[in-house]
């Protein structure tokens, strides 16, 4: 009966493309088959011999003998590469008891030239202060090179670009110095890098705005919800000394990111009511948002400070009668009855009022302020 060795190899590495940087991991297998009356049949626990040669890679060149094993791991370091070149590795294995019973098994690929990195510090998207000096740090790369403090060689030049027309106004300039583009504009840069043949680009876009705008502070009465005809009263204070004389002062009401309202203000102190900028509100949304700003000529933006604010919904199925349904003021008695009323937050508390006429009480619908009750 005679017997068969064969052998094989499976490359752990994922990439189709190979570079220098890369570790890579072959596992060869090995097989030994007997020839029966009834076929091949696999013979374990045969000690083999394997010699393993590479021009390229003269490191990996050994010889074993005797060995009792089905795989065997090749690891090629990372850097040992020759660059864009064919490397081959040879597999020779042959019974240690029968060296004519032998396979070869070769292992060949191309290591590609490795491209260049190139990448600005802070990523693609950024922010600078106007007034500032903005600086631009490249962080560059040769995976040909493995030693990271070497210099990498690579040639970079700096391109800048405005993203509309509106600020191709502000010019790119290239001198140390704040203020070299008109705030709230936005930059397009992009660094070039190129080192023999290979070229790689990064670009960033940076907008140029005001960082150190003063923060403003809202104190309001604060409770847990508000009631929609309930008097608010927010206090603006401006955290920079300056006259009250230059500040202007606004107020935004929110509700689902729509506006619904403004307010404009000149004092640092401002009252107001809910239902006079709310309409058609729903069950199942209470929350709202007061955005206050206080505008400085000092600066392009003014300070923001959002408030967030609950709603209490007044109740609901209300049935309201009098008894009797005509009489005289101040002599007839009448029974004023508000029944089946349904709150889901607050317990309810009942006001009575009375008009002269229908219009008073229309009026008053209209504009909250002038009551004529």
């Amino acid at each position: 009966m005679s017997k068969i060795l064969q052998a094989d190899y499976v490359s752990q590495q994922q990439q189709e493309q190979i570079y220098r940087y890369m570790p890579l991991q072959y596992i060869f297998s090995f097989s030994i088959y007997r020839c029966t009356n009834e076929g091949l049949k696999i013979f374990s626990f045969q000690p083999i011999d394997i010699t393993i040669s590479s021009e390229q890679l003269p490191y990996l060149n050994t010889k074993m003998q005797n060995k009792l094993f089905d795989n065997l791991e090749v690891d090629i370091i990372k850097f040992t590469l020759p660059s864009n070149q064919i490397s081959t590795i040879n597999v020779t294995a042959n019974l240690s008891s029968d060296p004519s019973i032998n396979t070869t098994v070769t292992v060949s690929f191309k290591t590609l030239i490795a491209p260049i990195s190139v990448s600005i510090d802070g990523g693609s998207h950024n922010q600078a202060d106007y007034k500032n000096e903005y600086k631009i740090s490249a962080i560059v790369r040769d995976y040909e090179i493995e030693d990271l403090k070497n210099d990498q060689g690579i040639s970079l030049k700096l391109v800048c670009e405005a993203t509309t027309y509106q600020f191709a106004m502000s010019p790119c300039k290239d001198f140390k110095g704040p203020k070299t583009f008109i705030p709230y504009c936005m930059k397009k840069f992009t660094l070039l890098g190129s080192k023999d043949t290979r070229e790689q680009y990064f670009s960033t876009l940076c907008l140029f705005t005001e960082l150190d705008i003063p923060p403003l502070q809202v104190m309001i009465n604060e409770q847990s919800t508000y009631n929609l005809n309930e008097d608010i009263v927010a206090e603006i204070v401006y955290s920079k000394p300056i006259s009250s004389d230059l500040l202007s002062y606004a107020g935004a009401l929110l509700y689902e990111n729509e506006i619904e309202g403004a307010i404009k203000f000149d004092f640092h102190t401002v009252r107001f009511r809910l239902w006079d900028y709310f309409s058609n509100l729903k069950k199942d949304q209470n929350a709202f948002q007061i955005r206050f700003s206080a505008y400085n000529p000092y600066y392009v933006m003014p300070s923001l400070n959002i408030k967030d604010i609950n709603i209490n919904f007044p109740p609901s199925n209300c049935k309201f009668s009098v008894q009797p349904q005509e009489g005289k003021s101040l002599i007839t008695s009448f029974n004023l009855v508000m029944s089946d009323c349904f709150d889901l937050n607050q317990s309810i508390t009942y006001q009575f009022f009375y008009y002269n006429n229908y219009d008073d009480y229309l009026q008053e619908l209209k504009n909250p302020y002038n009551i004529l009750r």
